[in-house]
């Protein structure tokens, strides 16, 4: 019963989320989504901007030296379904950053919270936008 729930689940997210998850949500990054197992799924996040720091120099200096400054994160998140009516759990598989960010924090408080919030009638695509918007405060920092 669970597998055959599990795929009416993931066939209605893609049927539902026709666009890239960036564009359907609103979010900055590129975030894609892939089906592992009949229970496992994961979404890679990746984000890469350029900042461009406030010196009361030239514009041409300024650019010269954002030019080195260049942040990138690349993270990729598991969502594990034990059953259809236990609250999914989000782990990160794997994260390479130039910076030094803490997603294990975050991701430990939102699995928390929803052992709380989660109800068998939440739809993936909610699971999905629950967790883009946990880490979204660590990932927001620059433009797009």
């Amino acid at each position: 019963m669970f597998p055959a729930r599990m795929n009416y689940v993931y066939i209605k997210f893609t049927t539902t989320v026709d666009s890239p998850l960036e564009e359907h949500f609103g979010v900055p990054g590129k975030y894609t989504w892939s089906k592992h197992e009949y229970d496992e799924f994961r979404l890679n996040v990746r984000r890469k901007y350029t900042v461009v720091p406030p010196l009361d120099l030239p514009d041409d200096v300024c650019r010269y030296i954002a030019s080195f400054l260049h942040i990138q994160m690349d993270a990729t998140f598991q969502i594990k379904y034990t059953s259809a009516f236990a609250a999914p759990q989000w782990s990160l598989r794997d994260c390479t950053t130039n910076l030094f960010i803490n997603l294990e924090g975050p991701l430990k408080i939102h699995n928390k919270g929803y052992m709380d919030e989660w109800t068998p009638a939440m739809t993936m695509e909610s699971d999905i936008l629950h967790l883009i918007l946990t880490i979204l405060p660590i990932i927001r920092n620059g433009s797009k």
